[in-house]
């Protein structure tokens, strides 16, 4: 067996769907859990330190499952999906 890549399913979404579409810049996965990965400037990554990729662009994996912040509050929906949820509390 020969391995090329290991990558999450967010991002090899966006890369299948940039494979056939160069404009593509997003991908969510909306399953038991949801996930987003889109197509950055790498100047504009702050802590990115060393050489820029050649196509001056990096894939960001936002892996926000979990994410709680009083920034963006929940609302009666999210507390309905989370109370239908396979792992209420949890997610």
């Amino acid at each position: 067996m020969h391995i090329t890549a290991l990558v999450n399913d967010t991002v090899g979404t966006l890369a299948g769907g940039r494979h056939t579409n160069k404009d593509v810049i997003a991908a969510v996965i909306l399953g038991t859990g949801t996930n987003a990965a889109y197509v950055e400037s790498a100047q504009a990554i702050p802590k990115w330190h060393g050489d820029l990729p050649k196509s001056g662009e990096m894939v960001i994996n936002m892996e926000w499952g979990n994410f709680r912040s009083s920034h963006l509050p929940l609302t009666e929906y999210d507390y309905a999906l989370d109370a239908e949820s396979l792992n209420p509390g949890e997610q």
